[in-house]
C-alpha cells in the first residue's frame, strides 16, 4: 500500500503498519505493513495466529494504544512489555511510534511506524505528523465502510425490486414461485 510508504518516509522510519481491529471479538486484522523502500514486510513469520490477525496476547502494544487513545513512543522497544522479544528481533525494531486510529471516538486500529538502524528518539513534530496522518488515514477507512455497505444495501435493494417486479406480472402460482426462486437465486 502506498499510503504505509509514504507515511514511513514522510515520518522519518523505516517502516509502517496500519492495524485495524476486527468487530467481531479481540482480534486485530494486519491491512499492511510497508518499508520506506516499497517493501512488503511479511508479518507471518513472527506473528503465531492466523496469517494476517493478531490478538491482544501477540501485540500488547495495540491493545496499550487503543487503551490510551494516544500515540505511545518507545524509544527503547527491548526494555518494553508491549512489544515482544520476538517482533524486536525479527523486525529490527530501534524504536516505534504507536496512533491509534480514532473515528467518532472509537477506536478502529492502529498505525506504527518503527526504525530498523537509527536508535534517535522521535520529535514532537513526528509524533504530531503521525497522528494527523492517522486521523485521516481512520477518516478515509471509515468512508470505504460505508461505501461498501452503501453498495451492499444497493444490491438487496435491486433484488428485492427484481423480485417484486416478478411477483406482480403474473397471477399463476406456479410461475410466481418459480420467479421467486429465480430472483432470489
Amino acid at each position: 500500500m502506498v499510503l504505509a510508504q509514504r507515511m514511513a518516509v514522510h515520518c522519518g522510519t523505516e517502516a509502517c503498519s496500519i492495524f485495524l481491529w476486527d468487530p467481531a471479538g479481540d482480534q486485530v486484522v494486519t491491512m499492511t505493513s510497508q518499508t520506506a523502500s516499497g517493501e512488503e514486510l511479511d508479518l507471518h513469520p513472527a506473528q503465531p495466529t492466523a496469517p494476517g490477525r493478531l490478538t491482544v496476547d501477540d501485540m500488547p502494544l495495540l491493545a496499550a494504544t487503543a487503551e490510551r487513545r494516544s500515540p505511545i513512543v518507545l524509544d527503547n522497544p527491548v526494555a518494553s512489555p508491549l512489544v515482544p522479544p520476538r517482533w524486536v528481533e525479527v523486525y529490527h525494531v530501534k524504536s516505534l511510534i504507536s496512533v491509534p486510529l480514532m473515528w467518532q471516538n472509537s477506536v478502529i486500529g492502529a498505525l506504527v511506524l518503527h526504525r530498523m538502524g537509527a536508535t534517535k528518539g522521535f520529535t514532537d513534530s513526528q509524533v504530531h505528523l503521525a497522528s494527523n496522518i492517522a486521523s485521516q488515514v481512520a477518516m478515509a477507512i471509515e468512508n470505504a465502510r460505508l461505501v461498501q455497505a452503501t453498495q451492499a444495501r444497493l444490491r438487496e435493494s435491486e433484488t428485492l425490486l427484481a423480485v417484486s417486479q416478478s411477483v406482480s406480472s403474473t397471477l399463476d402460482l406456479k410461475e410466481t414461485l418459480q420467479r421467486v426462486a429465480r430472483e432470489a437465486a
